[in-house]
Parts: structure tokens; sequence; C-alpha cells
């Protein structure tokens, strides 16, 4: 419920700060987002190709990488099915030349026992935070 409320208030934050950017030849600066990994070490199932997911992370991280962005946020939903198959996913997440900040998404508990386990593996300080760039607070 709250995820949904802060995505509904960038969107609207955002649509404001067109005429902004449009007025300024370089943004404030550039970031990278990643959602719904949702990798697995599992056989393909209808339109779910788990295992590609390891590929597709890696295109992703190689284009990042070559963009200009300070940071990339992890929206979630980095596995599918087992907090096992997390590292897996974090291999390749770890290559990106930047810092990244993750969040959880409700996928990613699923075998989780202790979720301050979770929370440790993706470096995240607590289930809910925020950190500041250039005057900029994300939550």
């Amino acid at each position: 419920m709250i995820r949904n409320v802060l995505v509904i208030m960038v969107i609207c934050f955002s649509a404001n700060l067109n005429k902004v950017f449009a007025q300024m030849e370089e943004p404030v600066f550039r970031f990278g987002l990643i959602a719904d990994i949702q990798y697995a070490d599992a056989e393909s199932g209808g339109s779910r190709f788990y295992r590609n997911s390891l590929k597709k992370a890696k295109e992703a991280v190689d284009s990042l990488n070559c963009r200009k962005v300070k940071f990339t946020i992890n929206l979630g939903d980095v596995t599918d099915r087992n907090f096992e198959d997390l590292d897996s996913i974090l291999f390749y997440l770890g290559h990106l030349k930047h810092k990244l900040f993750n969040t959880t998404g409700n996928h990613d508990y699923k075998g989780v026992k202790d979720n301050q386990l979770l929370y440790k593996k993706l470096g995240m300080p607590s289930e809910y935070y925020f950190f500041k760039k250039k005057n900029w607070a994300f939550i």
C-alpha cells in the first residue's frame, strides 16, 4: 500500500518537473532503476522463464554501467521462490560500477525465516529507509 502511494506521488511530482527539466541543459543527476527480476533456479512455466533472469540482469547491469548514472535503485522482487536464489542474482548486481540501493518486494520474502537476514544480504539498513542525493530525498 505504501509503495503504491509513493509511486503515485513520484509520478505526480515528476509531471510538474517536466517544465523545469525542459529548461535545463543537463539533468540534476541520472540514476538507474531495476525492478522485478524474479529469478528462480526453476524450470520455465507458462510465460515465466526464471533462469533467463540472470542473463537479463547481466544485460541491465552492463547497460547501466555504460551510462552516466550516479546510482541504481532496485525496486524489489529480485527472486521469485527461494531465499537461496538471492546469491545468484546478487552476483550479477554486484558488477554495477556505482552504488545500488535495494528495496524488497513480496516475492523476496518467500522462504525467508528472518527478515533481518534478507535486509542484511541486500545491504539495507532496515526495512524502510531513505537516502539523500544533491538535496533530494529518496524514500
